[in-house]
């Protein structure tokens, strides 16, 4: 079984970035991400709404032939609480694929308290 990916973010930080790797399917390496769209979704876990919608999910690749993307938060989360997240990757002709689930941990940092 795979080990669920798992980050820790804060209320309230303005820009909270979540780093990936996308892995082929097979397990053979990275994931060619050249002309991929990728978006990310997060929703508070016994919720059924995510937390953000439309170009707010968007992914930025940062190294499409290792298949390395990042998500930069567009707004901070205020509610603590353990959320699930998920990558949506379009290769474009209808052909979807969606990542692992991921946990992020959402909690109040010492300087808040």
């Amino acid at each position: 079984m795979a080990r669920i990916p798992t980050y820790k973010i804060f209320t309230n930080d303005t820009l909270p970035i979540l780093k990936f790797t996308i892995q082929k399917s097979d397990g053979t390496g990275p994931q060619n991400l050249t002309s991929v769209a990728a978006k990310c979704f997060l929703r508070l876990q016994g919720q059924s709404n995510n937390l953000l919608t439309g170009t707010q999910t968007n992914c930025n690749i940062t190294d499409a032939a290792n298949g390395k993307l990042q998500y930069i938060l567009p707004t901070p989360i205020t509610d603590p609480g353990i959320y699930t997240g998920q990558i949506l990757l379009d290769f474009g002709g209808g052909q979807l694929q969606r990542s692992e689930r991921f946990i992020a941990e959402v909690e109040e940092g010492i300087a808040n308290q």
